[in-house]
């Protein structure tokens, strides 16, 4: 029971986050549309574009987190933390949308193009920006890392490549304010787009590689070590390990092999302590 109150304790705090990123993206987003309406850049409203991305994402991801909290039950008896990986996909999804959305709004003004305006406080709205994402999104991925979470990870990701990406755009509008090339806004605009739809599959495949169980080397290495550095006389044997993950939580499925001549009770004694040995390695 402490466990899962435990899991419990750290999946509210994960839901807490979220609706906090939730609010900063709403506020972020309204800077940035703010700062497209005075300049008429072409790369702003492609970042501003991208933060509907964030806002949909933390509602969704709110959602998902909320629906994680829910106890094993009968028809779950592995929990419902594999909701969070179908966030993380969605998340994804609308990424790669956003991109190919850019490179097309791009495309179109190639062809009929209109040149941004105030571009010096367009570029300090945007640098603005990107520092309320690069706090929110380190704040997101320390987060998730502390508490396993794929939701809060993904997030914390996004907004990381959104504040680079930012970047990516006040150093094009600083080019046009420059040189007087209002192309290079447009240009700044697709290489943001591009960005958006290599970062959105990669956040695709990942996720769906967790869905579909897929092992995780590194973690089981580090694990069977560490059963290696605690192992007991009377562990005979472990074997058929395995690790899936749900969510912030792990199952971890094997074979424990315990001395012939154990009785029933020391035989599952040796468990229980097996089990706890599990958990000072996960939490």
């Amino acid at each position: 029971m402490s466990n899962d109150v435990h899991k419990t304790d750290k999946r509210k705090v994960a839901l807490k986050t979220q609706g906090i990123l939730l609010i900063l993206s709403v506020v972020i987003f309204g800077v940035k549309i703010f700062g497209w309406a005075l300049t008429n850049s072409n790369a702003l409203l492609s970042d501003a574009l991208e933060t509907i991305v964030n806002i949909s994402a933390a509602i969704f991801g709110f959602i998902s987190l909320k629906n994680a909290l829910k106890p094993r039950n009968y028809d779950y008896p592995y929990g419902h933390g594999k909701i969070e990986f179908i966030s993380a996909t969605f998340e994804g999804i609308l990424i790669l949308l956003a991109g190919v959305m850019i490179v097309m709004k791009s495309s179109y003004n190639f062809i009929f193009p209109h040149p941004p305006e105030n571009i010096s406080t367009g570029i300090v709205l945007a640098l603005l920006a990107a520092l309320l994402n690069a706090i929110s999104g380190s704040w997101a991925w320390v987060t998730g890392k502390k508490y396993n979470s794929a939701t809060l990870k993904a997030a914390g990701l996004h907004l990381l490549s959104d504040t680079l990406s930012t970047f990516g755009i006040v150093l094009g509008l600083s080019l046009v304010m420059a040189t007087g090339w209002s192309i290079l806004d447009n240009i700044t605009a697709s290489g943001f787009g591009v960005f958006l739809i290599i970062l959105g599959i990669r956040i695709i495949r990942e996720s769906l590689r967790d869905i579909m169980d897929k092992a995780d080397p590194e973690l089981l290495k580090k694990f069977v070590n560490y059963l290696e550095n605690v192992r007991r006389d009377d562990w005979v044997d472990v074997h058929n390990l395995r690790l899936i993950k749900y969510g912030a939580d792990i199952h971890v499925d094997c074979h424990l092999t315990v001395p012939y001549y154990y009785t029933l009770k020391q035989g599952h004694d040796l468990q229980e302590g097996f089990t706890d040995v599990i958990r000072g390695f996960f939490g």
